[in-house]
């Protein structure tokens, strides 16, 4: 039953039992500014829910007298109620409805607005195909049955941006426009790498050469060529740098370097890896610091430093050492011992710490490789504006030092020109006569000979006037070309900012076995210590409220099933 309208005027009803609309939903929840002020009779009235998007026919009282829909359209225009008004059938059977049960009925219902959509890219191959690192009993990684590699020919379209649409606005039961929600549209910014490039409108990423497509975690397109090593990263193959898909069938020896698109191997020793995409390691990662654009996959790691754009998937063990990646770290039949972790979306361990190793420190929902790598492009942007103002004050010498010259050049040139009327009039004299023609002749030869050396120094300083020109311009087009990187830098930065934004960080850990005490977990706002050995439990950071009911941040542990 519907409470009694308010005695004040204002005609509010609250706490009205839900409705049916007319589109047959259950369970529609009133709007506490139901208010039917106007649109009242003799115990029938008009009360408006779910912000003003649905009129209802309600009646207060089970002895009111039968009302008619023409009534009740009346009551309807009392209250200015124009859009999606039921027709006269609709609103009898909405009075029979609220007669018999007492429960609100629809006789309006607004038309909601609907919701445009962002603009994307959709990758045109399969970006994760071999879905390797599927962890099986004992930690093992299945690399068997893995799929198929996508492989693209030069100029196959390999992705493209798909446009948004805009939304199309709704309208309330008064009439009143409803205003569509706002897109937050994803970074649509095309990044492409070696072997793909733009379409000229932008729309599309085409392969510039054969191989293997692949988006590494900063949303980069590449087309990687592949290169086999049948044996190991050694003193035979030497360094090994290669800007495609390279595949170890061995290892990675102890003081080897590799760089290039992706890696796979059976083991990584005490090597350095950085590359664009993935690392897939059948065995373990003994030593090594590996940089990678992608995820991180092996059966354990000692002893290394790791960071990744993606997640970092380890089968067994993560030992004495120190992972940083935007994505998750993922040891969901493992142990994290004697190392520092820090996840971005959070990490899933079977075990943190054990009764004989140094106490972990767990950073959850934080991106540590983010914020090392703005750092690192506003120190770029920093250098990059001093090398400007560098070539602002060479610029600055040349212009005065091209000045100076063409003062010179200015000047020399009106000598030159007088040293040429002065001898066209002796020439003039000596033709008339007049005066003494043998010293007016020497004179005149004279005048002639300073004007050839006028000329010499004239054309000296024209050619200095040159070289000076083109060196302003090289300056110029440096400057240029320094702005330009400014540029592509700032807009690198609002891209991973607008990025780390649409992806937010996820501050959880989740563990099956124990995280023993002393474990140190730290959120984006709050922190815990392990006060003591605990199992099956979920930590999260959570908002809340202190005793004052001041928000407040806390690291909420959570029992998990076992």
């Amino acid at each position: 039953m519907a409470s009694e309208a308010a005695p004040d005027g204002t005609g509010k009803t609250e706490n009205l039992n839900d409705s049916k609309p007319m589109g047959g939903n259950q369970n529609l929840n009133p709007s506490q500014e139901g208010r039917p002020v106007r649109g009242r009779e003799h115990g029938w009235e008009i009360a408006i829910f779910h912000e003003d998007m649905e009129a209802a026919l309600v009646c207060t009282d089970p002895e009111a007298p039968a009302i008619t829909p023409e009534k009740v359209l009346d009551l309807l225009d009392a209250r200015n109620i124009v859009y999606g008004v039921a027709s006269r059938e609709e609103i009898a059977q909405a009075i029979e409805k609220a007669k018999a049960n007492g429960e609100p009925a629809a006789v309006a219902q607004g038309a909601p607005a609907v919701p445009g959509t962002a603009r994307y890219i959709e990758y045109l191959f399969d970006i994760d195909p071999l879905k390797v690192g599927k962890i099986k009993e004992g930690g093992e990684l299945d690399f068997k049955d893995r799929g198929e590699i996508p492989q693209v020919q030069k100029g196959d379209v390999i992705a493209r941006v798909v446009e948004g649409t805009e939304g199309v606005p709704g309208m309330d039961v008064f009439g009143q426009q409803i205003e569509p929600p706002k897109v937050e549209s994803a970074k649509t910014m095309v990044r492409v790498g070696k072997g793909a490039s733009k379409s000229e409108d932008g729309s599309a990423v085409i392969a510039s050469t054969d191989g293997r497509p692949a988006v590494t975690g900063d949303g980069r397109l590449f087309v990687f060529p592949g290169l086999t090593i049948p044996g190991d990263v050694s003193l035979e193959t030497g360094h090994v740098r290669f800007d495609g898909a390279i595949e170890v069938k061995g290892s990675v020896q102890d003081g080897f370097e590799v760089q290039g698109g992706s890696l796979t191997a059976k083991e990584i020793g005490k090597a350095v890896i950085n590359v664009k995409g993935d690392v897939v390691v059948t065995g373990g990662i003994l030593g090594a610091k590996i940089q990678a654009g992608g995820t991180v996959r092996a059966k354990h790691v000692y002893g290394s430093t790791i960071e990744a754009v993606g997640d970092v998937v380890v089968g067994k063990q993560i030992l004495d050492s120190r992972v940083i990646t935007t994505g998750a770290c993922i040891i969901p039949r493992g142990k994290i011992l004697s190392s520092g972790v820090c996840a971005k979306q959070g990490i899933e361990a079977m075990q943190v710490g054990s009764d004989s190793s140094k106490p972990c420190t767990l950073l959850l929902g934080v991106d540590e490789r983010l914020t090392r790598e703005l750092d690192r492009i506003k120190e770029e942007i920093q250098q990059t504006k001093k090398q400007m103002a560098k070539k602002d004050v060479l610029l600055d010498e040349i212009n005065k030092a091209q000045e100076k010259l063409q003062e010179n050049v200015g000047r020399l040139a009106q000598v030159q020109d007088k040293a040429m009327v002065a001898a066209r009039d002796l020439d003039k004299k000596i033709e008339e006569g007049e005066g003494d023609v043998s010293a007016m002749t020497m004179r005149a030869a004279a005048i002639r000979q300073q004007s050839v050396q006028v000329g010499e120094a004239l054309d000296t300083l024209l050619e200095k006037q040159e070289l000076i020109f083109d060196d302003k311009r090289n300056k110029e087009k440096e400057k240029q070309a320094l702005e330009e990187r400014i540029k592509d830098l700032e807009q690198e930065i609002e891209y991973l900012i607008a990025k780390d934004k649409e992806e937010p960080g996820l501050p959880e850990l989740k563990t099956k076995g124990a995280v023993f005490s002393g474990t140190l977990l730290k959120g984006v706002h709050a922190s815990l210590t392990m006060p003591e050995d605990m199992s099956f439990i979920r930590i999260k950071e959570k908002r809340t409220v202190d005793e004052n009911d001041r928000p407040i941040w806390i690291m909420e542990v959570a029992r998990q099933k076992a």
